[in-house]
């Protein structure tokens, strides 16, 4: 097990980060965001990391911060801009990352595997100078990365599992139960951030609630938009995917490497009337 405060270059978390970026390298290069970390939170004080941000604010954000404090105000499912979290702990870090590390514009997607009680949670951050930039591609084109973090998943599986090992996972002190989870409003955290719904990106969310299990009447009131809206989005995806019930939408997101993108929506789905 690594020790949080004393990382150094043989550490398994920074050994790793050229192959983390390796992956990563491509979808900068075409979207100037990068993806900063998978990190996997055990819910008994440590965790396993898999960083492609600099190595040196690893070293300093570890050593400098309170991971379990952070860890706490942090981990609340769904997608979470640093920006928008209240807390002094993350407007502390988030300040030090911007000015002294060039990582602006943070933006978590984060789900709780509730059967092996873990946190996945995967980052991206801008540098300054692509900030706004950055917040308009996550509010517009967030499709795209739903489709890294699935890309990302299948091109690290290895590197993930030796990450999972005892001896590289990161002990960083208690663990600080997080807030309690509270179903959110999409629709209304989308207007807060001007996104447009009629973009094809939101085809794409709509195929995934909706291969997932999810009816057109709660897709509708997660979006908050009409079932006619909502019956209109999935037509589209039928032509555009030649699948015409659920049964063969779902094999067509699991043939596309898609599974699993759901949990990060599990917050906002509203209850079946």
């Amino acid at each position: 097990m690594i020790d949080a405060k004393k990382l150094d270059a043989n550490s398994h978390i920074i050994r790793i980060i050229p192959s983390i970026r390796k992956i990563s390298a491509k979808f900068t290069q075409e979207t100037n965001i990068h993806f900063s970390s998978l990190i996997i939170n055990h819910c008994n004080g440590t965790s396993s990391d898999f960083c492609a941000c600099p190595e040196e604010w690893v070293r300093h954000s570890y050593k400098k911060y309170d991971v379990a404090k952070i860890a706490k105000h942090r981990l609340i499912t769904g997608i979470n801009y640093w920006k928008r979290n209240k807390s002094q702990y993350i407007s502390e870090a988030a300040e030090d990352a911007r000015e002294n590390f060039d990582m602006d514009a943070r933006i978590d997607f984060i789900y709780r595997d509730q059967h092996q009680n873990k946190y996945y949670q995967y980052s991206f951050y801008a540098n300054k100078k692509h900030a706004d930039e950055a917040y308009r591609f996550y509010d517009l084109q967030r499709a795209k990365l739903l489709k890294f973090i699935s890309y990302f998943n299948e091109k690290a599986k290895e590197i993930i599992i030796d990450g999972l090992k005892t001896e590289n996972v990161v002990k960083f002190g208690e663990h600080l139960p997080p807030y309690d989870q509270i179903k959110r409003s999409y629709a209304h955290e989308l207007l807060q951030e001007n996104a447009s719904f009629d973009l094809s990106d939101r085809e794409f969310e709509v195929l995934i609630l909706y291969a997932s299990g999810c009816s057109a009447s709660q897709i509708a009131k997660m979006l908050n938009k009409s079932i006619n809206t909502v019956s209109t989005h999935l037509k589209i995806i039928r032509s555009k995917t030649y699948c015409n019930d659920k049964k063969s939408l779902r094999r067509y997101l699991i043939d596309h490497g898609w599974d699993g993108l759901e949990r990060f929506f599990f917050s906002y789905i509203p209850s079946v009337d």
